[in-house]
């Protein structure tokens, strides 16, 4: 299917995954951990939603739990139900498997679940790199055209923020 035969398919779905393009690049562009993970859980949340429109419930599943898990995330009191979000990520993915790309978000989504709770600043952004790789080649797979603009961007905005933070650092030595 093409890309302009995926928008006729399903335009609200597709327009929905845009929104979360949005919420995605701006979350990742902060400097701030706490701004990051707030936006990143609106951003998963919004993707339930998408996931669901298009039938990727593995996708879906995954979106649930790291919606929750990054607002979760933002209280440092949290830290211990990190495996129980590791696990439920892996639950939900077993629930939602069909084919080998549904492994990806699950996969993903532990290691999101790391950077999480046990990383900062420049460390975290690094496995964030990892994950939107995973997460990008299940949104190609499933023709997701929104999340699939989304991690690239992010990508992009985590290795130009891993750049500044860098930056900072040197010129604070």
């Amino acid at each position: 299917m093409t890309f302009w035969q995926q928008i006729q398919a399903d335009p609200v779905a597709q327009a929905i995954g845009l929104v979360a393009l949005i919420f995605g690049v701006t979350a990742f562009s902060q400097k701030d951990d706490r701004r990051l993970r707030l936006l990143m859980g609106f951003q998963a949340f919004t993707l339930v939603i998408h996931f669901v429109m298009l039938g990727a419930y593995s996708g879906a599943g995954s979106a649930i739990v790291t919606s929750a898990r990054n607002f979760l995330s933002l209280r440092e009191s949290m830290k211990k139900f990190a495996p129980l979000f590791a696990l439920a990520t892996l639950i939900f993915g077993v629930w939602g498997y069909e084919r080998w790309p549904d492994a990806l978000p699950v996969m993903s989504g532990i290691l999101a679940t790391y950077a999480l709770f046990y990383q900062k600043g420049i460390a975290m952004r690094y496995t964030f790199v990892c994950t939107c790789s995973l997460w990008l080649t299940h949104n190609i797979y499933y023709h997701s055209i929104g999340p699939s603009l989304m991690e690239a961007f992010m990508i992009v905005a985590n290795v130009t923020t891993i750049y500044r933070l860098q930056k900072q650092t040197a010129a604070q030595v």
